[in-house]
């Protein structure tokens, strides 16, 4: 698809349009070894130092993380370091099936921060890989729900296509 047509239409998607894709920029703060993106409208119920210290690889295996159970839901190895956590946003998707795309939950994420990973980002955006019509998102694969031409389809399309690995969950 074209790029420029894909910006165009960005401007309307989600709550934000393109400006969404300023979340991107968590990537950027590299002299943190985490970091951490959260909307206002989030809430935060219990200390994430269990999550922090799995991400960093101090788990000693044994985690009280709690992670829900959903069709698309891998389960980390806790003894390596992990390069993100997120949610995924079931409650975005049209036609809830085991088979439907789902989007990742735009208003949460834990990133060890890279200027690689974040120029990788920069590259996909360019090449603007989203297949409109019809709309089946990212890679042919992830879209047909809220948010899917900005953060909440291009970070499953990151992790799931562009660089596919167990360090993120």
């Amino acid at each position: 698809e074209n790029p420029d047509k894909l910006k165009l239409m960005m401007h309307n998607d989600g709550c934000c349009g393109y400006t969404e894709t300023l979340k991107l920029h968590v990537y950027g703060l590299i002299e943190h070894e985490l970091a951490v993106h959260l909307d206002f409208d989030s809430l935060i119920l219990r200390p994430m130092d269990d999550l922090f210290d799995a991400m960093l690889g101090k788990s000693d295996g044994h985690n009280n993380i709690p992670i829900a159970k959903g069709p698309k839901t891998k389960t980390p190895d806790f003894t390596k370091p992990i390069d993100a956590a997120f949610t995924r946003d079931y409650n975005s998707v049209n036609k809830p099936s085991l088979d439907a795309p789902v989007g990742y939950q735009g208003g949460f994420l834990v990133v060890r921060p890279s200027l690689e990973v974040l120029e990788r980002y920069r590259t996909v955006l360019k090449e603007g890989a989203f297949l409109l019509n019809p709309r089946k998102g990212w890679g042919g694969k992830h879209g047909g729900y809220y948010g899917d031409l900005t953060f909440q389809g291009l970070l499953p399309y990151y992790y799931e296509e562009v660089s596919p690995s167990e360090e993120h969950n």
